[in-house]
């Protein structure tokens, strides 16, 4: 089964066009016909959104014009799954990078010279601080090791 994409055309006519070349009366209607029956979603062409998947169809007698790049339709979901997957990981990165500001931020105040001014010795509040200081770090060591995560391809 040969697959390609639609790229843009509002017609059956001019996909089928651009698929077989410009053809003349029945070949023009059989060769729409043959698509449709292939791809039924084509009855609302003007409605599906480029990069749809298309099988196209061997008629007989007709020939695929060599500008139409005929795909694998695992390659194909493959390279969107792959698309997904990098439009979500720099969605990560960014959120990461937010979240590491705000750790390093709080991580300055914890350890703010008046802050130690204003605890003085009092033992309790000093293991509060050190406390927070401990979880901010492994809080900082979390984000690094998720954002060393997202260097890695689930897909290989």
């Amino acid at each position: 089964m040969d697959t390609t994409t639609l790229r843009g055309e509002e017609t059956l006519q001019a996909l089928t066009e651009r698929l077989y070349g410009r053809l003349k009366g029945e070949q023009q209607q059989r060769a729409e016909m043959v698509l449709l029956e292939a791809n039924p979603g084509l009855e609302a062409i003007g409605g599906l959104a480029n990069g749809s998947l298309l099988v196209v169809p061997t008629i007989p007698g007709f020939t695929v014009t060599p500008d139409v790049k005929l795909e694998d339709p695992l390659d194909q979901m493959m390279r969107q799954i792959r698309a997904d997957l990098e439009a979500y990981r720099k969605e990560l990165r960014e959120a990461l990078e937010e979240e590491r500001q705000e750790t390093d931020s709080q991580l300055k105040l914890v350890g703010a010279e008046y802050l130690q001014g204003l605890i003085g010795d009092d033992r309790n509040l000093n293991e509060v601080v050190d406390s927070l200081r401990s979880n901010l770090d492994q809080r900082r060591r979390e984000l690094k090791r998720r954002d060393d995560n997202l260097d890695v391809d689930p897909l290989g």
